[in-house]
């Protein structure tokens, strides 16, 4: 975690970035600053597959990117970025073990992102499974990978149909009555 005691914007974006590295990688170490530009770009790359980077999965993309610790350089740039197959084909010929290692993450990233929408269009399935093969996934990877993806989408909506069984959002307006201000 993040060890600086002084409470400014690093800190809270370290603090972060460390929770979220340690809850959903289960590691302390989190990628360097040119890393994670890399890996965000591919994953918009990989998003848009299907040609299209909805603005869901760019909210998706940029929420996901600032929850790693992305620095403000890092968001800004994901603001901006228009995603395209050549700069996803650089990438792997350019640093092929950064590929090679972070295939299967981005993967199943990038179906989240493309499902930001609440549904993964088929379309866009097919797209990031032809970039998979591309990036070495064989089949029987890919399909782990996608089933994890739909098994993630699954037990999150059963947690929160669980803890919040008329929804967040209609829980959060009937509670707000006992923070209301007199």
């Amino acid at each position: 975690m993040a060890s600086n005691n002084t409470i400014n914007d690093d800190f809270v974006r370290n603090l972060i970035g460390d929770w979220y590295f340690n809850e959903f990688w289960h590691t302390t170490t989190r990628p360097n600053e040119a890393m994670h530009l890399e890996y965000t770009k591919a994953l918009m790359n990989l998003a848009a597959a299907d040609g299209v980077l909805a603005e869901e999965e760019r909210q998706w993309i940029l929420g996901n990117t600032a929850a790693k610790g992305a620095t403000n350089k890092i968001i800004e740039y994901v603001k901006t970025y228009t995603p395209t197959k050549a700069d996803l084909e650089a990438l792997m010929k350019e640093k092929p073990t950064f590929s090679q290692f972070t295939a299967r993450a981005l993967i199943f990233e990038a179906f989240l992102a493309a499902s930001a929408d609440n549904e993964l269009h088929q379309d866009e399935r097919n797209a990031i499974c032809q970039l998979g093969k591309v990036m070495g996934i064989d089949d029987a990877i890919m399909k782990q990978i996608e089933q994890a993806f739909v098994n993630e989408k699954k037990h999150r909506d059963q947690v929160v149909t669980l803890m919040f069984p008329q929804g967040l959002k209609k829980t959060i307006q009937i509670v707000e009555v006992d923070f209301k201000e007199i």
